[in-house]
């Protein structure tokens, strides 16, 4: 997981509530992106996939997380040339990243990773 604690730290100008309240908004509104992801695949409607990984892609780039936001970018990329075909393994590279993101969120929530960046 790429993650730049002191870039981000400047961003939000050093307010750790601030950043692990839109993280919380973000996890809480990535469920429903993800099944509206997995259903508009199952369906065959890949511009409703792209819609759906450009949103969470800049929501991961307003966060700080790029490894995620590549992601999503590499699914947004490939849901607009119509691969459907590969669509559930980026999904799947999507959500391992987020998992991840999720955890180095605990860290500096629980740890001192925001205080010394």
């Amino acid at each position: 997981m790429q993650f730049d604690t002191p870039s981000v730290k400047q961003r939000f100008d050093g307010d750790k509530r601030f950043f692990l309240e839109l993280c919380g908004i973000f996890f809480e509104q990535y469920g429903p992106r993800a099944e509206e992801m997995k259903s508009a695949l199952h369906e065959g409607q890949l511009e409703k996939v792209r819609a759906a990984a450009h949103y969470v892609k800049g929501a991961l780039l307003n966060l700080g997380a790029e490894s995620a936001s590549i992601q999503a970018a590499a699914l947004e990329h490939a849901s607009r040339e119509n691969r459907a075909e590969e669509l559930p393994k980026f999904i799947e590279a999507l959500e391992r990243e987020i998992e991840s993101f999720k955890v180095l969120v605990a860290k500096i929530e629980s740890g001192d990773i925001w205080e010394k960046a």
